[in-house]
């Protein structure tokens, strides 16, 4: 392999002096890394310059754990060493945006892709796993591909099977030389929460290929799903580390011995840790805080824990005793309702509001507080004593349905009309709608609005809020209204290949004899919307009336591109694709977009419009439906063989499929 690199390197580099440009500033190649004889291949995007320290030493490879998500990668369902499990990118340069397929000329793209399909083509790999849509998209638009999907427990996933004729080195008698996976991309990984339906997708994903590909492989089966990446990421310490020694290795330097002898890898206990992502602790709570009867259930254990753990002081919920970290699981809108949490200064703020609103404070003896601010784990201890002690004096009816907060905020509150005024001194909110205010105080207020009764005191503010009846407490969380039924279906601007923003349509009755309520013979939509394709994208129909078609037939009609080679899909049909794939990954769906049918443009004979009568024409006995001189057939985008002659047997078909595979 080391040899191709070198001739790949200098072909790289003719195509970007033929091209006229110059790569980008400082970057670099980056060599596969693995054996072509590993049973299981990933393959990537696009190297950034996040791959710092071995690259500035001059060991450019793949393989490089200094990178968050090569570790991530590298972490789970992979071998490491020269005989290990084979890694390598798409576009082998460095990028610093990662879009080289977007940005480079067409020849230095040809040249990475030539020398990315002879890896593929020369790897014994008979499974190979694509991270990131880029990579996905150009892989299906590129190569031969039929995609299968899988069912039972990997229902929802697809696997694409990679045909002979996509290499030079393919054998007569075989129809296909690889099973290809999708996987999401590191870098989406990192924003996702425990135990999300991508981070499970993800872990099922690696799954399918390490049971294709070779059981032996070491796999955990929850590895994404618990977030246990951030074990395999190496801290700024542990970097430092490697950094170190790889410059003791390559310079032979006596000097840099006595280093390898520092505690790098070990911080300060009392020193936070860097935050891997930017996500903070938002991922360790729940989605519904604890109700005030959870929390007197937790406290006593968590408080037994935590008095009890003799260790170091902790700096991550990862750290924390597992009865300390499921009552810290439920307090975001309890004691951290303020902002994000992302370290121990938050806990402190929190900490601060607490304690200056009860008895307990920093001098009390039992918490052990001293003036300089503690550490986590006596923040936490002190907080529980608040909580504990204030629960005594609350009411426990609905306490299941409701939580109080501990800092002594207040909420201000009015009846309806604003006449009367009160100060709520001990608040409570909802647990299953997060933030509303339950309103708990009624006053009888003689003001003619108010009708002289008495009225649930709401706050002044526009602060959300609930009644105090269970009935209202018990409705989970409004979820704000969700985009067109079919919204995810259809691309972004700028994604995909390119397609007019302004369309002009017309009525697929009446034609030239369309007329719209406005008086204008045809439609021009400025905003078109397309569906997602790596070739053929959709164009989706609008709905708008033909007023010829309303006054004889008594239906709206149905505007249509004038454009014949503008294929377009109506949003019923639309809605039907999305309903039985809305589970699958988008580049699954923008690959079978890519063969789904389009709508006709040609009315059926019934629903034709005789000009001169006024009315529909009637069908023809023994006579086609149809209007189309040459019937159209459509093929099975699954490529089981299968050939209809209209989009109702297809589509009917492709319900079957998902059925079965549902099953």
């Amino acid at each position: 392999m080391e040899s191709e690199f070198q001739k790949f390197k200098e072909m790289e580099l003719q195509a970007w002096k033929h091209a006229g440009l110059a790569p980008e500033f400082e970057s670099r190649l980056i060599r596969p890394s693995g054996s072509l004889d590993s049973p299981i291949a990933h393959h990537l995007n696009q190297p950034s310059f996040s791959t710092t320290f071995n690259s500035q030493l001059g060991n450019h490879k793949t393989a490089d754990k200094s990178n968050g998500y090569i570790a991530m990668v590298m972490g789970n369902a992979f071998r490491e060493g020269k005989t290990g499990s084979l890694i390598f990118d798409h576009i082998h340069r460095q990028s610093s945006n990662s879009e080289g397929i977007q940005d480079y000329p067409q020849e230095v793209i040809a040249v990475h892709e030539d020398f990315t399909r002879r890896i593929i083509e020369s790897s014994s790999a008979k499974v190979e796993i694509i991270y990131g849509q880029v990579a996905q998209k150009r892989i299906l638009a590129t190569m031969e591909v039929t995609l299968l999907p899988l069912w039972g427990e990997y229902y929802g996933l697809f696997l694409g099977l990679l045909h002979e004729t996509n290499f030079s080195n393919k054998q007569d008698g075989y129809r296909f030389q690889k099973v290809i996976l999708f996987a999401s991309h590191p870098q989406h990984l990192f924003y996702e929460k425990r135990q999300s339906h991508t981070l499970t997708r993800q872990d099922l994903t690696l799954k399918a290929a390490v049971s294709m590909a070779d059981p032996t492989i070491q796999f955990d089966p929850e590895y994404h799903q618990l977030r246990k990446w951030h074990m395999h990421t190496p801290s700024i310490y542990q970097l430092a580390e490697q950094k170190a020694k790889e410059e003791a290795r390559l310079e032979k330097l006596e000097l840099y011995k006595d280093l390898f002898q520092l505690p790098l890898s070990q911080p300060d206990a009392n020193q936070t840790a860097p935050q891997l992502d930017s996500g903070g602790w938002d991922i360790y709570f729940n989605k519904y805080p604890h109700s005030n009867s959870q929390i007197r259930l937790l406290l006593p254990r968590a408080i037994a824990a935590i008095s009890t753990d003799t260790e170091q002081d902790w700096v991550t919920p990862d750290q924390f005793h597992p009865d300390v970290l499921e009552w810290f699981r439920g307090q975001k809108e309890v004691l951290f309702w303020y902002g994000p949490v992302s370290g121990c200064d938050d806990i402190a703020e929190a900490f601060k509001k607490c304690t200056a609103a009860s008895k307990w404070n920093q001098s009390n003896d039992k918490l052990d507080a001293k003036r300089e601010q503690p550490t986590i784990k006596k923040m936490l201890h002190c907080l529980m004593a608040i909580q504990q002690e204030k629960l005594q004096r609350i009411t426990k009816k609905f306490e299941t349905l409701f939580h109080s907060r501990f800092d002594g905020s207040k909420v201000l509150t009015k009846c309806p009309c604003g006449l009367e005024k009160a100060t709520d001194d001990d608040p409570k909110f909802s647990i299953y709608r997060p933030g509303y205010y339950v309103a708990c105080q009624s006053r009888k207020c003689r003001s003619m609005m108010c009708n002289g009764g008495c009225q649930f005191m709401r706050p002044v503010s526009n602060m959300n809020w609930v009644r105090k009846v269970q009935h209202c407490l018990e409705i989970v969380e409004l979820k704000a209204p969700e985009p067109l039924w079919f919204g995810k279906a259809i691309r972004q601007e700028g994604q995909g290949p390119s397609r007019p923003s302004t369309v002009k349509l017309w009525c697929y009755r009446c034609k030239e004899r369309t007329e719209l309520y406005d008086g204008s013979k045809s439609f021009y939509n400025n905003n078109a919307r397309w569906t997602h394709g790596n070739f053929r994208p959709l164009y989706v129909e609008r709905r708008r009336a033909c007023r010829n078609c309303r006054r004889k037939t008594g239906t709206d009609g149905r505007l249509v591109p004038v454009d014949d080679r503008i294929p377009s899909i109506v949003e019923n049909s639309l809605r039907r694709f999305k309903s039985n794939f809305r589970l699958y990954h988008s580049v699954i769906q923008a690959a079978l977009l890519d063969h789904w049918p389009p709508s006709r443009k040609e009315p059926r004979l019934g629903d034709m419009v005789n000009h001169k009568e006024g009315t529909k024409a009637k069908p023809i006995k023994g006579k086609s439906v149809d209007v189309d001189k040459e019937p159209r057939n459509f093929n099975c985008p699954f490529h089981c063989g299968s050939v209809f002659a209209t989009t109702a047997a297809l589509s009917r078909h492709l319900e079957t499929l998902h059925k079965i595979n549902k099953a």
